[in-house]
């Protein structure tokens, strides 16, 4: 089954990027507000400090998450009506995956675009189209690994499990694709072609959006932050050591 590449254009790949940075660095304020509140209220009977530390500590984690969640639907209105995979999941992984894969292939997309109808050398059309072949057979696995457990309210436990599951794996693996030899190769090549600037524009654009670590989000043993934002506040509530 080949999966569907982006049917329409982000109108502003930047606009995204940011979008991207600022949920990062929501959902790593939750986690650090979390961590204070489960610190002060660990030792059971709270002393007047640690009750002040424990309802600040809560005030931030709202704000975060509700940060967190808006910059969430944002992006959903970027990404859903063009990127060709339909609703979003409840996972911040699948998220990140369409926002990165949306930036990537449009930048590049627009590359070839541009250079196909352009007097250029050859070798600089070649190496776009090399740089686009790498990135559109990687997002086809990607997205496959996760698109198969897609889940919906009324999923059982099970599946839900097997979708986050899935979806942190092929989030982890889009990151391991930034440091893969042939794509870091193609990918410092245009950044370095001064004399292509919509090439390194591009390179540029792609670079920035793989950089954006979504790893807060989806940590263990806490439990993943999911989308949704009636999903009992996001889940940022640690796992018992008893299981998951």
């Amino acid at each position: 089954m080949s999966v569907a590449t982006p049917s329409a254009p982000v109108s502003d790949p930047s606009r995204v990027i940011s979008l991207m940075r600022d949920l990062a660095r929501h959902t790593s304020e939750a986690q650090r507000s979390v961590a204070i509140l489960m610190d002060a209220v660990g030792g059971g009977q709270m002393a007047s400090r640690a009750r002040l530390t424990a309802i600040s500590a809560t005030i931030f984690t709202q704000r975060a998450v509700d940060a967190a969640h808006n910059t969430t639907m944002q992006l959903r209105d970027h990404l859903v009506p063009a990127d060709g995979l339909g609703e979003l999941g409840s996972h911040v992984a699948e998220l990140a995956i369409r926002a990165t894969r949306m930036v990537a292939l449009t930048a590049i997309q627009r590359v070839q675009t541009l250079y196909r109808s352009a007097d250029v050398p050859v070798s600089v059309v070649n190496a776009v189209d090399e740089l686009a072949r790498i990135l559109e057979q990687e997002f086809e696995c990607i997205v496959r690994l996760w698109s198969l457990y897609r889940v919906t309210p009324s999923s059982s436990a099970v599946s839900r499990h097997f979708y986050e599951t899935k979806a942190r794996t092929a989030y982890r693996l889009m990151m391991q694709l930034r440091a893969s030899p042939n794509f870091d190769r193609a990918l410092r090549g245009g950044i370095a072609d001064v004399e292509m600037p919509e090439l390194r524009d591009a390179c540029l654009q792609i670079a920035a959006v793989f950089a954006i670590d979504l790893g807060a989000a989806l940590p263990s043993p806490p439990r993943p932050w999911l989308v949704s934002k009636d999903h009992a506040v996001y889940r940022f509530a640690p796992r018992s050591t008893g299981g998951a």
